[in-house]
C-alpha cells in the first residue's frame, strides 16, 4: 500500500503544479502508466481518476503492462503534458532505462 500512497501524493503534486503553471486553466494531462502487475495498474488508474475528477481536470490514462512496441509508439507521440508512472522492473526492460530514453 505504501507504493500507492506515493503515487497519490505525486498525482496531487502534479495537479498543484498544473494549476499554478496555467493560472487555474489546465490543459489535457496524459498519464502513461506501465506496470506488469494488473492490480497495481488498476489501483494507480483509480488514484489518477479520483484526483483528476475531484478537481475537474482534463486527462487521459494510457495503461501498459510492458515496455513493448505499443508503449514505445506512445512515448514517441507528440502529446502534450505527459506524465510517466513506470514500474522499475518488468519482464522485458527496466523502468529506469526507459526513463533515460
Amino acid at each position: 500500500m505504501l507504493k500507492l500512497e506515493k503515487y497519490g501524493k505525486i498525482i496531487k503534486v502534479v495537479f498543484a503544479i498544473c494549476k499554478y503553471r496555467y493560472w487555474g486553466v489546465c490543459t489535457m494531462i496524459n498519464f502513461i502508466v506501465c506496470d506488469d502487475n494488473e492490480v497495481i495498474r488498476k489501483q494507480v488508474e483509480d488514484l489518477i481518476i479520483k484526483v483528476m475528477m475531484k478537481n475537474n481536470l482534463s486527462y487521459k490514462v494510457h495503461l501498459y503492462s510492458d515496455y513493448n512496441k505499443s508503449f514505445i509508439k506512445m512515448i514517441n507521440q507528440n502529446l502534450s503534458n505527459k506524465i510517466y508512472i513506470l514500474d522499475i522492473e518488468t519482464p522485458s526492460e527496466s523502468g529506469i532505462n526507459m526513463a533515460r530514453k
